[in-house]
């Protein structure tokens, strides 16, 4: 191999691809970058769940071939080197030449035959989404996806495809979170995407640009103008998401989303190293009243509401309220209860495109 490349492009792929190579593993080769000059210039990760591939890359190829080389050490490299055109250089012991300016790394690389192959997915009909909503609907839903392995789909999240509309949904022992959006869309389709690539995907996505999605049994294929990501799929049994959000509601209101934020932030001071102290709303006919108890001290703080059914009061880890919260993107919000036992469901106000749940904390 021998090809000369912009330092900022070469920079700007080694961070799309970087974070998909694994840090924990007992295969070198996993945690490695492999490099392509063919026809074209490619970079590539693959951690065995997640791979990814760059679109070609401008680079002048001199000299076909590929390696692989540490991810990290990769990168760390050609950010410190002083100029923007960047040589590098093989043999067939392996060796590697990187060269910009005077400086010069010679370092060995790793066979390139060693590095696993990408799965081979069939691209049937693929389906066209706005990259920067797919992005955002990823951010609005990713905090609840579950981090215990005791239920293997919950690490993942919930994509489906059906009726016009794309839905995320995501579960962990607390909480639901649910972002759906009116799409012109004609499939059907229903998968669980790991939640590590979602992650990543949110992460590198361009901005202004479609996405395409193709769906098989096992992978899920994602195309972007600057990359694309193959992730095998979890399988198993997700949440029947829409029945835990029938529950019966006894008490609601609505309220401006930055206001009750700003309470729920207050709130949350009163918690000192790490330790979640429990917020405790009492809502009234024409007042929701939030206090907070801990050994620093007590929080009372109220805010004028106007409830609808009966009063109630209930506790919950602030925290759960203030990331869905966050996630809505809208001026009100309506919060629904059942009973001081039973979840809580945030939703915006006139609108079904974002629900939350959220399970309470038993009062003392």
């Amino acid at each position: 191999m021998n090809i000369i490349c912009s330092k900022e492009k070469l920079l700007h792929n080694i961070n799309l691809v970087s974070q998909i190579a694994s840090n924990r593993t007992t295969l070198p080769i996993l945690e490695c970058i492999l490099l392509t000059a063919g026809d074209t210039f490619k970079l590539t990760a693959n951690n065995m769940e997640t791979a990814i591939e760059t679109s070609p890359i401008e680079a002048n190829i001199l000299e076909q071939g590929k390696v692989a080389i540490n991810a990290k050490f990769f990168a760390d490299v050609i950010r410190k080197l002083p100029e923007d055109e960047v040589i590098i250089k093989t043999d067939f012991s392996g060796s590697m030449l990187i060269k910009s300016g005077k400086v010069e790394f010679k370092i060995m690389g790793q066979n390139a035959e060693d590095f696993p192959p990408i799965p081979d997915v069939e691209l049937l009909a693929g389906e066209s989404i706005e990259g920067e909503l797919f992005r955002k609907m990823i951010k609005q839903t990713i905090f609840s996806i579950s981090t215990s392995e005791d239920k293997p789909t919950f690490t993942g999240e919930l994509v489906e495809i059906k009726n016009g509309k794309l839905i995320l949904v995501s579960v962990d022992n607390f909480r639901v979170s649910l972002r759906s959006e009116n799409l012109e869309v004609d499939g059907t389709y229903e998968a669980i995407i790991p939640g590590k690539t979602m992650k990543e995907l949110a992460r590198i996505i361009p901005a202004n640009t479609d996405i395409t999605i193709y769906f098989t049994q096992k992978h899920v294929l994602i195309e972007t103008t600057e990359f694309t990501i193959t992730s095998r799929l979890l399988e198993g049994d997700f949440l029947k998401y829409n029945q835990v959000f029938d529950a019966e509601k006894k008490t609601l209101f609505t309220i401006n989303r930055n206001e009750i934020l700003e309470a729920l932030d207050r709130a949350g001071i009163i918690a000192l190293d790490g330790k979640t102290v429990p917020s405790r709303l009492k809502m009234e006919k024409e007042k929701l009243i939030i206090t907070s108890t801990a050994e620093i001290g007590n929080l009372y703080d109220e805010i004028e509401i106007a409830l609808v059914g009966e009063p109630l009061e209930i506790s919950f880890n602030p925290k759960f309220l203030i990331e869905a919260i966050k996630a809505i993107e809208a001026d009100n919000i309506s919060m629904q209860f059942g009973t001081s036992l039973s979840p809580c469901i945030i939703m915006a106000e006139n609108s079904e495109n974002y629900k939350y749940l959220v399970l309470p904390l038993r009062m003392d």
